[in-house]
């Protein structure tokens, strides 16, 4: 992850107390004290650290932006030999370890819903994950309720290990990531009631699914380059499309809440803002990506590129991501 916020303890221990190294690039207005949390499972890399050990990626990412994250990336994979990796945000706090939930729960499926709305199987009342299009709110929690199919008892994953997912979001309690104009429209946005649904949702390669970087988790065998974190886009819309892009090459599927989001303070006015350009592209975009195939991810975002949907510098920044991962 990535943060401009103090430490806290408790969400640090929510990690390495259930056996997860929390690895943490920093940013120019990332406090100090990061550099005094004493625990071995926790890597904190400020910017000089991220400038020595990855100098060519480093000089192409900005600074005050979540493509920090990219470095932490690297270092998991390069320097720590991770082939499982869980995304978080600073404010996101886990409840239960995610393998827990993989091996129990039962696969589902939602059929003839080409954009099923998740938030409406695992939370009680009418929300939209952020990056959902506007268009295809309306009636889309009855059209994803009535499409659930069963598909495969639990245990899936261990009696069919050459279809396990490679790509799971998985949902956060309290909070979940709603876009601004849920949270300006809907009551009740902040402390959203769980239902009973606890399976996991397995998507076609005809469907399209909303991912972030919340609460998200890379299984062994992923392509490690689509980790990138793009930084020509709105930061609010960046990790929207950077799962657009990598979900056209893995398996993915939605899981039920493993973590608790106590949200950072936002104002919801500058939110709407920042997510304009999500509002605005994100469906067209979509469809763009799958028009392109199961492409590379330098494939993806030269695509994008050529649309004027990022600025073709950013290239530079994918090419020296992809470099870096090399053995």
């Amino acid at each position: 992850m990535t943060t401009i916020h103090p430490p806290r303890l408790e969400q640090i221990q929510s990690y390495v107390t259930r056996g997860y190294h929390l690895v943490v690039a920093g940013d120019s207005a990332t406090p100090s004290s990061w550099t005094q949390v004493n625990d071995n499972d926790v890597t904190y890399l400020d910017l000089d650290e991220q400038a020595a050990l990855f100098p060519d990626l480093n000089k192409r990412l900005p600074t005050k932006s979540y493509a920090r994250k990219n470095i932490g990336y690297l270092y998991a994979i390069k320097n720590l030999g991770c082939t499982d990796l869980l995304e978080t945000d600073d404010d996101t706090f886990l409840s239960i370890d995610p393998f827990e939930v993989l091996v129990k729960s039962r696969i589902y499926g939602v059929t003839a819903v080409e954009w099923p709305n998740p938030y409406s199987l695992y939370f009680g009342g009418e929300f939209w994950p952020r990056g959902f299009p506007l268009d295809e709110v309306q009636g889309s929690g009855q059209k994803t309720r009535k499409s659930l199919t069963p598909r495969l008892p639990s245990g899936r994953l261990s009696a069919f290990p050459s279809k396990a997912p490679s790509l799971v979001q998985f949902m956060v309690a309290n909070e979940p990531d709603l876009d601004a104009i849920c949270r300006l429209t809907v009551s009740n946005y902040d402390s959203v009631e769980m239902t009973s649904f606890d399976g996991l949702v397995e998507l076609e390669a005809n469907q399209y699914g909303i991912g972030n970087t919340q609460n998200t988790l890379w299984l062994e065998g992923f392509d490690p380059t689509f980790l990138y974190f793009p930084h020509s886009v709105p930061m609010r819309y960046a990790d929207i499309l950077k799962m657009h892009i990598s979900q056209r090459a893995h398996c993915f599927m939605y899981g039920p809440a493993t973590a608790v989001q106590h949200r950072n303070v936002h104002v919801l006015m500058d939110d709407f803002s920042d997510e304009l350009d999500l509002y605005l592209h994100t469906k067209n975009d979509a469809v763009a990506l799958r028009e392109n195939g199961k492409s590379t991810v330098t494939e993806a975002y030269t695509a994008l590129a050529r649309l004027e949907r990022i600025d073709p510098s950013e290239l530079n920044a994918v090419n020296e991501f992809v470099e870096a991962l090399r053995p």
